[in-house]
């Protein structure tokens, strides 16, 4: 909406140069400067703007990794405690001369 005001008010400064009959140069170039600065400013926040979702993007898929790995540790982790209770467990259950104290 910024962009269309902007646009609106120029083409409206531009209507009373020609319309009040007398264009001079000084008008005339501030308008088209102002065009100029407000073309600027829309290309360059369309640039930010899509910088910003490709960095989005990326930390999505950096955050997706991560969340994949951490549930890949946790998963092994518990596979290696379960074996290792179980064969805790089997120790404590074997007679005193096989335990090496």
């Amino acid at each position: 909406m910024e962009r269309r005001s902007a646009a609106g008010d120029l083409l409206q400064r531009r209507h009373r140069c020609i319309e009040g009959g007398g264009i001079t140069t000084g008008d005339v170039s501030s308008v088209k400067k102002e065009e100029v600065e407000s073309k600027v400013s829309a290309w360059q926040n369309a640039k930010i703007a899509k910088i910003n979702n490709r960095f989005k993007r990326d930390d999505a898929i950096i955050s997706g990794w991560e969340n994949e790995q951490v549930q890949n540790s946790t998963s092994w982790m518990k596979k290696v405690e379960v074996k290792c209770t179980g064969e805790i467990f089997l120790i404590t259950k074997l007679p005193p001369c096989w335990v090496k104290g």
